[in-house]
Parts: structure tokens; C-alpha cells; sequence
């Protein structure tokens, strides 16, 4: 199953295969530039929770899967609120 994921800030688009995922995350430079633009992501899903890394810029997260929407945390240089919407 492939998702593309939006906020106001950023876009995650994931394939999940089993309790796999895999994709991509782009976000707009922060202003301090420490955030990047964004990566490659991996995890894993268990029920509604997905942990995830974004390797390169070093990111790393957990979220809650409800419905069309995601909610968590992305951690990286500082912690970040996450929140995402299944784009249909």
C-alpha cells in the first residue's frame, strides 16, 4: 500500500509491505538550516504505531495512525509536533 502524507509543512510518501515501511520525506529548509530538506524513511508499523528513521539529516520519530491521520513526533536537531493527512 502507497500513501502520500501532507501537512503545511512537509510530505511523507510511504509504501508499506507487511509490518515494513519505506519511502520519502521532504520538508521546506527550517530557519536555522539544521533540519535539511528531508530523506529517505524506513520502519516498522505494529497496530497504529509507526517508528521510523529518516537516515540522512539523522531524524527519527514514532507515530499514531488514526484514520487518515498521523500524529507524533519527528526528532532531529530539536523535536518537532508532527501531524499528517492522508492525501486522497
Amino acid at each position: 500500500m502507497q500513501d502520500k502524507l501532507k501537512s503545511g509543512d512537509g510530505t511523507f510518501e510511504i509504501v508499506q509491505n507487511g509490518e515494513t515501511i519505506t519511502g520519502t520525506a521532504t520538508w521546506g529548509l527550517s530557519p536555522s538550516g539544521l533540519g535539511g530538506t528531508g530523506g529517505s524513511i524506513e520502519g516498522a508499523i505494529v497496530g497504529n504505531t509507526i517508528t521510523y528513521k529518516i537516515p540522512s539529516p539523522g531524524f527519527a520519530g514514532e507515530v499514531e495512525v488514526n484514520g487518515d491521520e498521523i500524529k507524533g513526533t519527528l526528532v532531529g536537531p530539536y523535536p518537532y509536533d508532527l501531524v499528517l493527512h492522508r492525501e486522497k
